[in-house]
């Protein structure tokens, strides 16, 4: 598969969520934006603490302990020269519950709206790890969706982040199926959760990392 070049997006950070899972690697892509060209890399600074906070109050508290959240990496998107950041104050940073965990590969699709209409401006994001006290049968159980639900909205709620006002946004980096020149993110306003299980095949052993 072709490596797709690097595409701007003014204004904003792209925030990958590094865990580790019964030795495998796995990621939460995000993207907060904000109305200015530029993010300074101490907002990215406070954002990385913020983020932590939010995973070790509705992250943790809702995956096993073989969860582990590593390290948090920022990227700046407005130009391909930009900065990266590592950040790893307070981590790593383990799940809480002593439960038994679905194959890794089990997962549940969060979806995150804008007040925007079409796929450019809708979602998705993948549960890191599902504990088997979230299913029942072949979907996510009621105790299930509202954790997720909550996380999600919780994590929409990170936001006014230092000057720049950071917000967590969908980022478009096509249009009919053209690569655009300049992406574009528009900011996250609701959260659902799909209750059918979903499957990231790359998360199992020997097909990821």
């Amino acid at each position: 598969m072709a490596t797709r070049p690097f595409i701007p997006i003014p204004g904003t950070v792209k925030v990958e969520m590094r865990y580790s899972i019964f030795n495998q690697k796995c990621e939460n892509v995000f993207y907060f934006t904000t109305p200015e060209l530029l993010v300074p890399i101490a907002d990215a600074i406070v954002l990385g603490g913020k983020l932590v906070d939010w995973a070790g109050g509705h992250i943790m508290t809702a995956v096993s302990n073989a969860v582990i959240l590593q390290s948090i990496k920022f990227t700046d998107m407005s130009s391909k020269s930009g900065w990266s950041l590592e950040y790893t104050t307070g981590l790593p940073l383990a799940g809480n519950l002593e439960t038994t965990t679905a194959p890794l590969n089990v997962t549940a699709a969060i979806r995150m709206g804008t007040n925007e209409r079409g796929r450019n401006f809708t979602g998705r994001n993948y549960w890191p790890a599902m504990v088997n006290s979230f299913i029942t049968g072949n979907q996510l159980n009621s105790t299930g969706i509202t954790a997720l639900k909550t996380a999600y909205e919780a994590l929409m709620a990170v936001s006014g982040i230092g000057p720049t006002d950071l917000k967590l946004a969908v980022a478009s980096f096509v249009v009919d199926k053209a690569l655009r020149a300049i992406g574009i993110a528009t900011p996250v306003t609701s959260i659902a959760v799909d209750n059918n299980l979903d499957s990231q095949r790359r998360r199992l052993t020997a097909r990821g990392q």
